[in-house]
Parts: structure tokens; C-alpha cells; sequence
């Protein structure tokens, strides 16, 4: 059993049953494991692992190793115990020894056979009758040979060397039909290493994906959690943690104790911006957080008597405002 024969053995089956590609995924990655293992067969591997490696649920991953044990690919036993490894034996059905049958059965049998057995059998042949004669001792007085038993050997010599020229053409047929086999074998394997590494790749991408995310989303400082727990409430356009906290940071030397008054300032802002418009009042849009942060505008007092809940504060501020345009316009032009 080799690597090789294991490939084949899936994919011949894969005609039969068309394996899904968790399926396939699974399967290659537990001949992955056993094969860095050196081959160890059986072998314990953690589930969690597993999962890990092909990127699967723990439903996804169960099923898929369901059909692989109910098909003859592989078995299992899960163990007892705290880190509940299970352990994994890859199966080989022998339906698919296409390299060591064709290679191994046809080149060592034929080759074997046939240079063993014409070799074998000629060289016998002229040994037992030299034996023969050497035992005999049979000289030509006693028996003499005719022009006609000799023609009739050379005959049968010419006859013999015709059948052996024939066998190791045909031989050479065979050689080169397997030859282009272990090349098609060859083709296959590669493609197949191919697409494990695709599959190695991509989960090693997806692994770092989500220890980055992780390292993101861990390990805040208090102050940088607090200054998350503001970013996360400001309504207004904004970016990421990193981002936000390393220009708030960068900007005000005082952050550590300012970022306690943060999350207070936008609370109140978003309470005095939501009675504006049930008073049916002109609400300003909430500016981009690195501009609010810039402006310092956690510092800054909302103007009061300005969130009422009818239309006659409103009125009363705009002939307010009025009345403070038109006062100015008059000292300018009496200056």
C-alpha cells in the first residue's frame, strides 16, 4: 500500500458513490496527518483538530466521516477521556493497486517470466543435454549424425530464436503500455498533491484569518476597552478600533482620563438630538468620530432649552435670532 494506491482507491470509488467535498477534503486531510506521521497506522488525532484543519462544524465533520467509514475508506474508535482524541485507521480495499499491480505485477511478472523463463529454460535445456553427454559419453563413431538431422536442428533452432524474437516484442509493448500508465498515474498524483496544498493553503489563510481577528478582539488595555465601548455607541461614521483609538491616542496626552468622559458625552448627545426632532427642531447630523475627537466635543456644552416639545420654543429662538441679525446690521451701518 502506498500513498499512491490510496489516491487511486478514492477516486475509484468516488465513480461509484461521488463523494461531496467534505468528503474529500476529510479524507485527504487525514492521509495528510498519517502521512506526516510517518505513516503511523493507526493513529490518534483530536476531533477539535480535525475541524480546525478542514474548516468544518462539528455536524459538518461528523457526517462527512460518516460516509468515509460506511464506504470502507477508513474506521474509528473515539476514546475515553478529558481530550477525547479518537483514533483513525486508513483502510485500503485493494480495488485500485493500478501502480503496484501494473508496474510491479506486469514488469515483475512478465520480465520475470519471461527472461526467467527463456533464459531459464534454454540455458536448462543446453545444460541437461550437455549433462547428457558428458554422462553418455557418446561419441560421433558410435552414433553418426546425418545432413538431414542437422538441417532439421538448425531448423528447429531457427524456429526457437523466431519465438523468443517474437515474446520480446511483445514484452516491449507491454513495457511501454505500462509505461505510459505510471506516466498517467504520475499525471494524477501531482494534480492530486495540487489540490492538497490548494486545501493546506487555504486553511492555513483561514487559520491566520481568525488569529488576527482574535488578537483584535483581545487583550484590550481597560482604557482601550472603554474607549471600544464608546466607539461601538457613536452613531456617526467611524473606523476601526485600531484606527480610532491610535488618532485619539496620538491627539490628546490626557486620553487616560479623558476617555471616562466619552461615552457620558455621546450618550447625551444622542438624548438631546433625539428631543430636537420629536420637537420637530433642526438636528445637526453627528460628525465623522476622528473629527469629533479632534474637536474634543465630549467637552462641549449643549445649548439648554432647546429640546422642548412644541413649536413655540422654536419659533421664540428664531425671532430671537432675528432680532440679533437685524441689531448687528444697524451698529454696522451707523459705524
Amino acid at each position: 500500500m502506498t500513498y499512491i494506491d490510496l489516491i487511486n482507491q478514492f477516486w475509484a470509488l468516488n465513480k461509484e458513490y461521488s463523494f461531496t467535498p467534505n468528503e474529500t477534503i476529510l479524507y485527504f486531510a487525514l492521509l495528510d496527518t498519517c502521512n506526516s506521521l510517518g505513516w503511523k497506522n493507526p493513529f490518534n488525532q483530536s476531533n477539535r483538530h480535525l475541524c480546525s484543519k478542514c474548516n468544518f462544524s462539528e455536524n459538518t465533520f461528523s457526517r462527512a466521516r460518516n460516509v468515509l467509514t460506511q464506504k470502507g475508506l477508513i474506521d474509528f474508535k473515539s476514546e475515553v477521556g478529558r481530550r477525547r482524541n479518537t483514533v483513525y485507521k486508513i483502510k485500503y480495499l485493494k480495488i485500485c493497486g493500478i501502480s503496484g499491480g501494473i508496474s510491479g505485477g506486469i514488469s515483475g511478472g512478465i520480465s520475470g517470466g519471461i527472461s526467467g523463463g527463456i533464459s531459464g529454460g534454454i540455458s536448462g535445456g543446453i545444460q541437461t543435454a550437455v549433462n547428457q553427454h558428458d554422462n553418455n559419453i557418446i561419441s560421433s563413431e558410435e552414433i553418426p549424425i546425418s545432413s538431414e538431422e542437422i538441417g532439421s536442428t538448425a531448423s528447429l533452432f531457427d524456429a526457437v530464436e523466431e519465438e523468443i524474437s517474437s515474446t520480446v516484442s511483445n514484452f516491449d509493448t507491454v513495457v511501454d503500455t505500462v509505461g505510459e500508465e505510471i506516466e498517467e498515474i504520475e499525471e494524477i498524483s501531482e494534480y492530486v498533491s495540487n489540490i492538497n496544498n490548494n486545501i493546506n493553503n487555504n486553511i492555513y489563510i483561514i487559520q491566520e484569518k481568525k488569529k488576527t481577528k482574535a488578537k483584535e478582539q483581545s487583550f484590550f488595555s481597560p482604557v482601550e476597552d472603554e474607549f471600544e465601548k464608546f466607539r461601538k455607541a457613536y452613531p456617526g461614521t467611524k473606523r476601526g478600533h485600531a484606527t480610532e483609538f491610535g488618532n485619539f491616542k496620538k491627539k490628546h496626552a490626557d486620553y487616560k482620563t479623558a476617555v471616562s468622559l466619552l461615552l457620558p458625552a455621546i450618550n447625551n448627545l444622542i438624548e438631546w438630538r433625539n428631543g430636537r426632532i420629536a420637537a420637530r427642531q433642526f438636528a445637526p447630523e453627528y460628525k465623522n468620530l476622528q473629527t469629533w475627537i479632534n474637536q474634543r466635543c465630549w467637552e462641549e456644552e449643549l445649548p439648554s432649552g432647546e429640546s422642548g416639545n412644541s413649536r413655540k420654543s422654536g419659533n421664540t429662538d428664531l425671532r430671537k435670532l432675528l432680532e440679533e441679525k437685524l441689531s448687528n446690521n444697524q451698529n454696522s451701518a451707523n459705524e
